[in-house]
This record gives structure tokens, sequence and C-alpha cells, in this order.
């Protein structure tokens, strides 16, 4: 077995083994949930909220035709998804022939200070991620069809991902091996992006653009995060958990400043005439700002972690430029397998703590989320007075659909203001007006740019018909009647 397979059966067993002890988030639930219904017969986009492409979804449906939906068979996917990143990371760094250190430093650096988040991770995004640098691997061995494969793979899963590799892969691949691969490779695009649409049918790409691509903009507005302000609210903390975080807000930042050099000097350097390691600058350059773009606009802490195998993969590029001593990188090693063992005793102290059930029948085996426990039990309340179909007005609600087994007569097992979009809220409340919706469980307002207020603020017109332990229970024609008024 070479070092290269070893290091990756270890890192494999690792993140297999984080599943364990990382509890289930609210991304992870809602994922799961859109992947139940979209196999329960419910259309894509029309019927059910997806801000991404549809591959990972489909992926995931596939999947859990032999098995229920459960959050197992999601994260076994993205340990996958994530074990074939770091295979096309060290294939990248071995096409450009840099020594095994640096395929040790990316996969316990990938491990490190984002592995935990293949557990609770999206798999949309690490699809992307992986076709980003399959794009990468085709650009540098001048190869239309890879390019053109990795970019479409990037588009089916977070598509502004694929974007952002179309920017920098077609050109690039123009530069390697002519104008007619690059203009292959964006045949194999469109080849793509015309059978998609074609399963998704006409609705359904309708439907995609109206809730994947315009909605884009109430997501920019709700953005709300402040990179800087969290690095002081995290450095004013202790214990292991709060200082990872604050590495994974430094991080992010502090690289931008070497991706933008890596990048000024490759072109500086074609320019003048100077090949030699211009090409490794610029792949690492754009590699890394993809990465970074995964985080922004909202840069909060999943979203920095997510970004993680992208950015150490062009950092790792960089600093082979750089060409530093062999013990710089042993060392380096080192301390992201200290940032590792640290990240992974913080989780099981923390689980610990929590005293996690494991025997829900949609989400067994693994705990359930790090706010609190969804017992079946607590959907009973609701089953009893309003039936299995009411609407959740609240962010974690795909935990209490996918324990309680509710259905969810509306489009959003996400219901925040982002995710509604410009029309969404008002769209929903012309349904409770109009008895479409006749339950909602409301326990209260969210707070914070994300809030969905016309909602709220409907709602909040009545007292509820019944107290549950996942909120108040409001009936249609009450809601409407007290929000008309005498």
């Amino acid at each position: 077995m070479s070092l290269e397979a070893a290091v990756l059966a270890i890192a494999l067993a690792i993140s297999v083994a984080i599943t364990r002890w990382v509890l289930v988030g609210t991304d992870e639930a809602w994922f799961l949930q859109v992947v139940r219904r979209v196999s329960d017969g419910h259309r894509l986009y029309e019927d059910v909220f997806f801000g991404a492409g549809p591959l990972a979804v489909w992926l995931a449906g596939l999947a859990v035709r032999w098995s229920r939906p459960q959050i197992a068979v999601i994260r076994a996917l993205i340990i996958a998804n994530g074990f074939a990143i770091w295979v096309a990371g060290v294939a990248l760094l071995r096409v450009f022939g840099l020594d095994r250190i640096y395929s040790i430093v990316f996969v316990f650096g990938a491990l490190a200070l984002g592995g935990h988040q293949l557990a609770r991770g999206n798999l949309y995004g690490l699809l992307s991620q992986l076709g980003v640098i399959i794009a990468a691997l085709g650009v540098v061995q001048g190869d239309w069809l890879v390019t053109g494969g990795g970019i479409a793979l990037a588009l089916t899963g977070k598509y502004p991902l694929g974007g952002y590799a179309a920017i920098w892969a077609l050109p690039l691949l123009a530069i390697e091996a002519g104008l007619a691969a690059a203009g292959w490779a964006a045949l194999v695009i469109v080849a793509a992006g015309i059978a998609i649409a074609a399963n998704l049918g006409t609705g359904g790409v309708r439907s995609f653009v109206a809730v994947a691509v315009a909605n884009k903009g109430t997501y920019l507005a709700t953005a709300g995060i402040r990179p800087l302000r969290d690095l002081l609210d995290r450095v004013q903390r202790t214990g292991p958990t709060g200082l990872y975080r604050a590495v994974t807000l430094v991080g992010p930042i502090a690289v931008f400043a070497v991706f933008a050099f890596g990048g000024a000097t490759a072109a500086l350097g074609l320019i003048a005439g100077v090949s030699e390691g211009s090409s490794l600058l610029l792949v690492a350059s754009a590699i890394g700002a993809t990465g970074l773009a995964v985080a922004f606009p909202r840069a909060d802490h999943a979203h920095r972690v997510a970004a993680m195998p992208l950015v150490l993969l062009g950092m790792v590029l960089v600093i082979s430029w750089i060409n530093p001593p062999f013990a710089v990188l042993a060392a380096a090693t080192v301390i992201l397998g200290g940032i590792l063992a640290a990240t992974l005793a913080a989780s099981v102290m923390v689980t610990r703590r929590l005293m996690v059930r494991r025997d829900l029948p949609r989400l067994r085996l693994l705990p359930v989320t790090k706010h609190r426990n969804a017992w079946p039990d607590d959907t009973e309340a609701v089953r009893e007075v309003a039936g299995d179909e009411v609407f959740l007005l609240r962010p974690d609600a795909s935990f209490f659909y996918l324990a309680g087994q509710l259905e969810n007569p509306t489009p959003y097992d996400f219901p925040l203001a982002s995710t509604f979009g410009p029309h969404g809220q008002d769209a929903i409340a012309a349904a409770i007006s109009s008895g479409g919706v006749r339950w909602v469980c409301y326990p209260g307002p969210y707070g914070g740019p994300l809030a969905p207020t016309r909602l709220e603020q409907l709602i909040d017109a009545k007292a509820p018909v019944s107290q549950t332990p996942i909120g108040g229970l409001y009936n249609s024609e009450t809601v409407v009647s007290e929000a008309a008024g005498p």
C-alpha cells in the first residue's frame, strides 16, 4: 500500500468514527426531509423548496430506495463524497509532481479543520467542490471532457460554484489546450444542462429558476453575517470549541491575501513569458478563491468550515510553490493533527453531556440536535389536535416532520426569510387565509434578519388553540378572523 493510500484509509476511518459523535444539524435534517418528500412523490422545486441543483437530491433518493429515509444514509453519501474530494485533491497534487508530504498536509488538514462537517455537511456543496477539483485536473491535463464534466458536476450541486469554476477553468483550458478544447468542454456543460432540464420537466425548470435562482436576492439581503464581529465573539470564549471556531474564521480571511498574491504573480509571470510555476499558481489561486466563495456572503461557522477542502488545497499548492523546508511541513502536519484531536475530544464531550437518544424512527442510531432532542412524543400533542398535516413555523421544523412523520402542506421545510424569497411569505399567508393551510405550529418569534416577520405578525394576532411541546397550535380560521379585526 502506498503512503497516499494509507493516509486516505486512515482519514476515511476517522471520518466514519466522527459520525458517531457529531450531532445532527438543522441543515442536515432539512436535506433529509427534502429527500423524504421527493421520494414520496412530491415534485422538487414545484412542491418542495430546495435552493441548489437537483443532483444531490436525486442521488440521495436512489440511496433511500433501499432503506427508509434516515440520517445514516445521508451521512454515508457525504463521507463517500468527502473521500472522493480527498482522492481528487491528492491526484491533482501528484499531477504537479509534488512530494507526498503535501498530500498528507492536505488530507489531514481538510480532516482537522473541516472533517466533522463531513458528518453534518451538505451533499450538494461537497458534490460541487468535487466538481471544481475535477475541472482543475482537466485543465492541468488539457482534457476537455474532464474539465467540462467537472464544471457540469459543480453546476448540478451548488451551482454558484460551478459558475465560478467555469469563469476560470474554460479560459485556462483554452490557454493550455486551445480554443477548440474549451469549446468542447462548454458543449459537455450544455449537454449536461439539457439532460437535467429534461428530467425536471418544463414546470421543474421554471420553478428551479424562480426558487433557486431568483430567490438568491433575498438570501443576499438577509445574510447578516459580520465575520470580524464573529471573530471577536469567538476569541472571548474559552475551551477547544471556541478556539476551533476562531481558527476557521481567521483562516479564510487571512488566506485571501495569499490567493490574491498568487494569482497576480502567476498572471505577471505569464505576461513576462515565465511559464515555470505560473500554471500551478493560477490553478492554486483559482481553486482557493472558489473555496472562499463557498463561505460568503453568509460567512457563518458552517459556511467557513464547508470552504476548507478547496481553501486548503489551494493553500497547499501555493506553499509548494514557495517550497518550504520539510521540517516546516512536518510541523504543520503535527499542528493539524492536534487540532483534529482537540475537535474530536470536544465533540465527544458535548455529545455525552447532552444525553442523546438514538432510537428515533427516521433519525435512528444518531444524535438529533445540539439544541434539544426531537422526540416522537413531542409531536403527539400536535397530531391529536391538527392531524398529520401541519405547517411548522420554526427553523428546526424538519426534525419534527421526520421524528413524528408529519406532513408539510407547504413547500417550505426550512421556514426562514431567506428561503421564502420575495413572495413566499405572502403566498403562505394567502394559503392560510383561504384555508389551504389549516394548522400552523409556532413557538414564538425567531428574531434576527432571517425571521419570517410577515407570517409571525399574522399568527401573533391570535392566541393558540392549543399548546404543545414544540409550539402553539393555530387554526387558520381563528388566525384570519383575529387578523381581520372586528
